[in-house]
């Protein structure tokens, strides 16, 4: 049952203290209702940033991302103690439940641990919606 497991991610936070929810816009798999997976990468992208420059919002943001020079990227992010990065061609295209070639998930093998961090992740894929929570 989606909406318990939601409920019981939301009720690991302090409910007597104010949050505001950030939500972090990646990818755009669907415009006007029709599926647009099937489009590269990089067209994706700029149709979310057409998006974003012609609506605002409070409290949602369209994710930076930067093409090139991915390895200097990587050794700054974690040098602050991110994680890593994804590396993506801009050619690709989203396969829904698949892993392709086409993306790469490049973690540190060094990482510090940091006790006030708070994540919570939804993805919609192919009418399911996923949630996870790292704490």
């Amino acid at each position: 049952n989606l909406s318990t497991n939601i409920m019981s991610i939301f009720c690991k936070f302090d409910s007597t203290q104010s949050r505001v929810l950030e939500y972090y816009v990646f990818d755009n798999l669907y415009l006007n209702g029709h599926d647009i997976t099937n489009l590269p990468l990089r067209i994706r992208k700029e149709l979310l940033e057409a998006f974003f420059n012609k609506y605002s919002f409070d409290s949602i943001y369209n994710t930076d991302y930067q093409t090139g020079n991915g390895v200097s990227l990587f050794g700054e992010l974690t040098s602050k103690g991110y994680e890593g990065i994804i590396a993506k061609s801009p050619d690709g295209i989203y396969l829904p439940g698949k892993r392709s070639g086409s993306w790469l998930k490049v973690k540190s093998t060094i990482m510090p641990f940091h006790t006030n961090s708070k994540v919570i992740l939804f993805k919609r894929e192919t009418g399911m919606v996923r949630a996870g929570i790292s704490l």
